[in-house]
């Protein structure tokens, strides 16, 4: 038994590892140079700003849907989650893009799940004035 969690405990991370997702923002999906990785900061414009917000797997998504949960992040740290929103994939997709809408200048969690309700990642966006 023992032997079997030392395994796991070090072969945990080499799985994970490969099943590497990305989410990236995105301007327009025209070219890969209009997106950012997590972290990324966009000017606001206007009432509303738009952003597309790409779920990449080099080896695939491994999914038929994509539910992604959006909270905006508070100057105290405090989240509140202000949309969940659903794309439907193919398990073969290498990515899948779904245009987001935020309502006002802020920072912003997304956070992406597969068919089973299972994390495949997390990023941020900060939305200037």
């Amino acid at each position: 038994m023992k032997k079997f969690l030392f395994l796991t405990f070090f072969l945990f991370p080499l799985m994970m590892a490969n099943a590497q997702v990305d989410l990236l923002f995105c301007t327009s999906m025209e070219s890969l140079e209009n997106c950012q990785e997590s972290e990324a900061t966009f000017p606001w414009v206007g009432n509303t700003t738009s952003l597309k917000v790409m779920v990449i797997n080099k080896d695939s998504l491994k999914t038929d849907r994509v539910k992604f949960k959006l909270y905006i992040v508070k100057p105290n740290g405090t989240e509140d989650m202000f949309a969940e929103l659903f794309l439907t994939t193919k398990q073969e997709w290498l990515y899948a893009s779904k245009t987001i809408f935020f309502m006002q200048p802020g920072y912003y969690k997304v956070m992406a799940y597969n068919n089973k309700d299972e994390l495949l990642t997390t990023g941020f966006v900060k939305l200037t004035p």
